[in-house]
């Protein structure tokens, strides 16, 4: 008979062997997703079963594998929690844009994207729950000139260890993207620069590719970015 250590064992490498599949691009989201819900869940229920055994048993008298699937199922609870508490804090929006008047168009991104990825339509209501919740994020305004800026625009999106697709030099662009190095998650990145009478306006959108919620992702990339920018030319 398998025990409950045995099963927690089994869910979790189904968990990590469709992570893999995600990140190699063998499986779609939705797969990956819903197998990771019916991997925490069945974790959850063992974790379930072993308290309820230990109560009829006894602390002193539960075997070791039963107390080791309590822990995993325990911290799975941890992480679930920490991870609802943090989509409950941002809205659920996927698309980031510093004008959202005008924001940056993506060109280069359409030929990477799938047909099942989020769209790249900025849409009023996404618009409006950024104003709510992200007031603070803007463009960035500077001396420089958009010729003088690109270059090291690129070169600071690169120290972030972004990929970038696409320069157009003409018009003061980029298109970039970002992965995270566990998952795979990917997200879309254009970075566009427009001359003003003082310098330079420094606009930025960040789009992910899966999911109906960053958890704020796209919003602190924004910021991380003009800070490396401001901090790189006031150098």
């Amino acid at each position: 008979m398998i025990n409950a250590l045995s099963l927690q064992c089994i869910f979790v490498v189904l968990a990590v062997a469709v992570a893999f599949g995600f990140r190699q691009e063998l499986l779609p989201f939705k797969v990956f997703a819903a197998v990771w819900a019916l991997s925490a869940l069945s974790i959850i229920v063992v974790m379930i079963g072993a308290i309820l055994h230990i109560i009829k048993t006894g602390l002193g008298s539960a075997s070791w594998q039963t107390m080791v699937a309590f822990v995993i199922g325990c911290l799975l609870l941890f992480a679930l929690g920490q991870l609802i508490l943090k989509a409950r804090s941002v809205p659920s929006i996927h698309d980031i844009s510093t004008d959202l008047n005008d924001p940056p168009q993506f060109e280069h991104a359409q030929k990477l994207r799938k047909p099942s990825d989020n769209p790249l339509r900025l849409t009023p209501a996404v618009a409006a729950l950024q104003q709510q919740h992200y007031g603070d994020l803007d463009s960035l305004i500077l001396a420089q000139s958009p010729e003088k800026l690109l270059p090291t625009l690129i070169d600071i999106a690169r120290d972030l260890e972004w990929q970038v697709h696409a320069v157009d030099e003409r018009h003061h662009r980029f298109e970039a993207t970002s992965t995270t190095p566990l998952l795979g998650f990917t997200d879309d990145i254009v970075v566009r620069v427009a001359i003003t009478d003082k310098g330079s306006r420094l606009d930025m959108r960040s789009v992910s590719r899966v999911g109906l919620s960053d958890l704020g992702t796209n919003a602190q990339r924004i910021r991380q970015y003009f800070k490396a920018v401001s901090h790189a030319l006031a150098n």
